[in-house]
């Protein structure tokens, strides 16, 4: 048996019993936490570790996450596929989504954070340079 590095989870709003988990294999897991096994899985959602995973706060059948391959995946859990894959020019470090489920801010491996309105398609709106080239660790968005 292989063993994995988990790197992040998140709890959804909605379901106290659904957990998302993904590590440094790029995939993603959806538990169902009566359970032991996923609920949903995307075996190499990323091609590299992955860095950053958030339920919607408005569906738990929305999720979004980061990696270090730099790209912003957006999937719907019932279709188990993603709906958007949004490349940058930087690894992504971390993922936050703002309270009203309309804006992500997903900072990166060289001390920026970019904003994206999820409203249709996600598109950066606007990149903050935070810190001159630290990684943005940890993100907290609300309104």
């Amino acid at each position: 048996m292989r063993f994995q590095v988990l790197r992040v989870l998140d709890y959804s709003r909605f379901s106290r019993h659904l957990l998302s988990t993904a590590g440094d294999d790029g995939s993603v897991h959806i538990w169902d936490t009566t359970g032991r096994r996923p609920k949903v899985s995307c075996l190499k959602q990323h091609s590299a570790p992955t860095t950053g995973i958030c339920f919607s706060p408005s569906s738990d059948k929305i999720i979004v996450t980061v990696g270090l391959d730099k790209k912003l995946y957006m999937f719907d859990s019932g279709t188990k596929k993603p709906s958007y894959c949004m490349p940058f020019e930087a690894p992504f470090s971390s993922l936050a989504y703002c309270d009203d489920g309309n804006l992500l801010a997903a900072g990166t491996n060289n001390g920026r954070v970019v904003f994206y309105d999820v409203r249709g398609k996600p598109q950066p709106f606007t990149v903050l340079r935070a810190y001159s080239s630290s990684e943005v660790r940890y993100l907290i968005c609300q309104e």
